[in-house]
């Protein structure tokens, strides 16, 4: 799970009425999922800032405050070279082919293609570049 937008109020407890913890989970932060319960979230910090545990809302009045890294990268990006990559789960389609795929986190995925394994970052500009 990711945190992905701008900060987001941790509480010590399940309830929302739980008293909210000093800092908030800092926005693209990596944690682990310990349990969720309807919109709920009890997480580990694994990478970034913010409380090392506690809870938080995963939707907010429709807003996704946190979400499994998978999400990130469904949806169709521009390659550097111009060409339109589609990627929905662990399947990425390129140039009229399909490729199993692995998301790193947030911002990278790689896959393997014959004896070479690529890395690809999503920029801001919509954009997914190849390494």
């Amino acid at each position: 799970m990711l945190a992905i937008q701008g900060g987001v109020v941790v509480r010590s407890g399940r309830e929302l009425s739980s008293p909210a913890l000093p800092s908030r989970l800092s926005t693209g932060a990596e944690i682990e999922e310990l349990e969720l319960v309807d919109c709920r979230l009890h997480y580990r910090l694994r990478v970034g800032t913010g409380p090392a545990e506690g809870w938080l809302t995963t939707v907010l009045a429709s807003k996704v405050l946190a979400q499994r890294a998978e999400v990130a990268f469904n949806g169709t990006w521009e390659e550097e070279e111009g060409l339109e990559v589609s990627i929905k789960g662990d399947m990425m389609h390129r140039l009229g082919a399909a490729y199993q795929m692995q998301v790193n986190d947030l911002r990278t995925c790689s896959y393997s293609m014959e004896t070479e394994t690529l890395t690809g970052k999503l920029i801001g500009d919509g954009r997914l570049v190849w390494s």
